[in-house]
């Protein structure tokens, strides 16, 4: 799903680079002292000053003006036009001048004059000069002059000067005259003589000079003077096409094509679509279309397609050959910029928890080609259509794309989908800013907490819609079931399973996880079945709260839920947790305690052993990662709300744990609540098809209320579990309230 939004920064790009080829091209074949078509000002409409009646016999005088339209048949001046055209065939003289300032349509018999004029229009037979037009295409019966000239189209037999010009067209049967134009053609029957044109193709019975040509084609005998004329085309990707005298030129992709007196041109981008005088103005997009003749152009690449005549010509006939190079780098661009978008999040992320979990600078970047790798190697082996999701903040000043480091309240949220194989889609949320989104989130951590309230949906709704909404349609279109969210400070201890749309939870759609980034997430799969569990915990603390589900939730989980060896109490040390680590390499580690991601330094953060606090910083001396341990689970954990560094701590537990993935929880949950969800967890942990959907499945038992109190008992959908003393006592419940199952979270790898 491509919002609107996010096709246009991708294309936004792509344009520019390729516009400014484009110029760069156009520059290096048009003469040094000649304007180019990028210099030319569109002058805006002004209102009539005195408009004259129809029939007025007084000439008319225009400045500035954007457009005349004349049946006259007087001389018409032109000064710095870009279009001239009209209607006319008898002359008249005019006795008292008319001054406009603005589009002036009449059918006086004066002369008309216009300084700097964006288009006149005319089929007069009296004589047209133009000093600065765009281009100029005529079928009238005079000869053709041309000193530096982008483009020319004729049939007539009268002479055409132009100074500057990129389009002028005309049926007229007067002079025009014409400087600075990059292309003529002619199916006059007059000479045609060329003094620097870059290529000279012609099929005419008159004589033809050519003096380093570019393009000059014709099938005339009118004479035809060119000084310095280009090519044929443009510098990039340039298309003729005739049907009835159909010219098509660009520099800056300028497209005209006639079939009945139908020409439009703006300053970069020309539409023309014509029958019987029909006109269209665009910016960003050209396309042609006639009756037997369709052009479709952009920034740097055209397609022609023709149910009649077609005649396309280039400088050394390379026409076709310059299209597909230029299609080749639109979609390098594209990718390019794709992956630069990618490139500038994941490096920004890596380098946040690189410097605040004290890891090696030298861990290599993971490119999109790899990541893309990854993700479809992942579909091979899982059968698991995953997704990566970058959330953060940019500033509005910047591109779309390019993160700072610096943090202001008025930046943007931005989102970068990056899946196996389609493209990268990046959408920025338009009119949030950091300090809003921040305020919802907290708010949303806040009232997801209260298990008595359902105050949490319009938040949950909110964040919904600016994380997941715009991107809902692509993920469905691509069959997506995974979700893997790489987030920006300030979003990282929010329950994302919570995110709600107004009918359903964001869990019920999709498996979810968060890493710090892909860089640093060991994202290799195994299968977790056969895998033994070292389960550990405490049930009693000197200075914190008790939990005695503890022994219960060991013992499950080592003899009847899984397999391992579990240690309670004060067999709960760091040197027997490394001592039965050594003796065998348990592939899950599980530690039922109180653990705490505080803000500030890293010695902070601690898991709570039996009689000692594991330092954060600690964590990598374990040996963890040699052989690596698949999944690490904190049952009991608590992540400090609206701390950087505790988010740090938590989305890195992972990395610094030198584990491939960790479950943790944002808050404590209670006693029972938490035994409910891990009875859940390793129940689904063994045919789930990766970690993450374990979490999710066991998530859902809570929610659809598979899980509750009952009489001193936890009842789950295949076993009842006396509780002890401590929770016995406790009131009847379910467990289908978001606070419960919401705050477990897969760190690192959900695979």
């Amino acid at each position: 799903m491509t919002n609107p939004s996010s096709g246009s920064s991708s294309s936004s790009s792509s344009s520019s680079s390729s516009s400014s080829s484009s110029s760069s091209s156009s520059s290096s074949s048009s003469s040094s002292d000649t304007p180019s078509i990028d210099s030319l000002t569109l002058i805006p409409f002004y209102p009539i000053i005195n408009p004259p009646d129809q029939g007025n016999s007084s000439p008319i005088e225009v400045e500035d003006t954007n457009f005349v339209a004349t049946e006259s048949t007087s001389p018409i001046e032109v000064e710095d036009t870009n279009f001239v055209a009209t209607a006319s065939t008898s002359p008249t003289e005019s006795t008292s001048p008319i001054e406009a300032a603005s589009a002036s349509p009449t059918e006086s018999t004066s002369p008309i004059e216009v300084e700097d004029t964006n288009a006149v229009a005319t089929e007069s037979t009296s004589p047209i000069e133009v000093e600065d037009t765009s281009v100029v295409a005529t079928e009238s019966t005079s000869p053709i002059e041309v000193e530096d000239t982008s483009v020319v189209a004729t049939e007539s037999a009268s002479p055409i000067e132009v100074e500057d010009t990129s389009v002028v067209a005309t049926e007229s049967a007067s002079p025009i005259e014409v400087e600075d134009t990059s292309v003529v053609e002619t199916e006059s029957t007059s000479p045609i003589e060329v003094e620097d044109p870059s290529a000279v193709e012609t099929e005419s019975t008159s004589p033809i000079e050519v003096e380093d040509p570019s393009a000059v084609a014709t099938e005339s005998t009118i004479p035809i003077e060119v000084e310095d004329t280009s090519t044929t085309e443009t510098n990039n990707t340039t298309v003729v096409e005739t049907d009835n005298t159909s010219t098509t030129e660009a520099n800056n992709t300028t497209v005209v094509e006639t079939d009945n007196t139908s020409t439009t041109e703006t300053n970069n981008t020309t539409v023309v679509e014509t029958d019987n005088t029909s006109t269209t103005e665009t910016n960003n997009t050209t396309v042609v279309e006639t009756d037997n003749t369709s052009t479709t152009e952009t920034s740097n690449t055209t397609v022609v397609e023709t149910d009649n005549t077609s005649v396309a010509e280039t400088s050394n006939e390379q026409s076709i050959s310059d299209n597909e190079q230029s299609s080749t780098n639109s979609s390098s661009d594209v990718a390019e910029s794709e992956s630069q978008s990618v490139s500038a999040f994941e490096e920004r992320f890596t380098l946040q928890f690189q410097e605040y979990l004290e890891l090696p600078t030298d861990i290599p970047l993971t490119t999109l080609t790899q990541t893309r790798e990854l993700l479809l190697n992942i579909e091979k082996e899982t059968g698991v259509k995953a997704a990566l999701i970058y959330v953060a903040f940019v500033p509005q000043t910047i591109t779309p794309g390019a993160p700072s480091s610096n943090q202001n309240s008025q930046d943007q949220l931005e989102l970068i989908l990056v899946t196996a194989k389609e493209p990268v889609i990046r959408h920025r949320v338009e009119g949030t800013t950091r300090r809003q989104v921040l305020s919802v989130a907290m708010e949303f951590r806040l009232e997801v907490t209260n298990s008595q309230s359902q105050d949490y949906q319009m938040s949950a709704n909110q964040l919904y819609d600016w994380v997941i909404t715009p991107l809902e349609a692509e993920l469905q279109a691509r069959g997506i079931n995974n979700l893997v969210f790489i987030l920006d400070n300030g979003l990282r201890s929010i329950p994302i399973a919570a995110f709600h749309n107004g009918q359903e939870f964001l869990i019920e759609k999709y498996s979810i996880g968060l890493m710090p980034s892909i860089s640093l997430s060991d994202t290799r799969y195994q299968d977790v079945e056969n895998l033994q569990v070292l389960a550990m915990g405490a049930a009693k603390f000197t200075n914190r709260k008790s939990l005695p589900a503890v022994p219960i939730e060991l013992s499950l989980i080592t003899s009847s839920l899984w397999q391992g060896k579990s240690f309670l109490n004060k067999e709960f040390t760091l040197e027997n947790l490394n001592s039965q680590r050594q003796q065998q390499p348990f592939g899950i580690i599980h530690l039922a305690t109180h653990a705490d991601f505080q803000p500030g330094k890293l010695t902070n953060s601690y898991i709570q052993l039996w009689d000692t606090k594991l330092r954060l910083n600690q964590l990598s001396q374990l040996g963890w990662n040699n052989p690596p341990v698949e999944l690490l689970v904190l049952s009991a954990c608590r992540t400090a709300l609206g701390s950087e560094e505790a988010e740090l701590g938590f989305a890195g537990l992972a990395v610094k744990a030198g584990v491939k993935s960790a479950v943790g929880s944002l808050w404590y949950v209670s006693d029972h609540g938490t035994l409910g969800l891990m009875m859940q967890l390793y129940q689904k942990l063994k045919p789930a098809a990766i970690k993450a959907e374990a979490l999710q499945q066991a998530q859902l038992a809570m929610l659809q209320g598979e899980v509750s109190l009952e009489g001193g008992k936890l009842i789950t959908d295949s076993q009842s579990v006396s509780l002890p003393p401590e929770l016995a006592q406790l009131t009847n419940q379910d467990f289908q309230h978001p606070y419960f199952w919401s705050g477990f979270t897969m760190i690192g790898s959900p695979w």
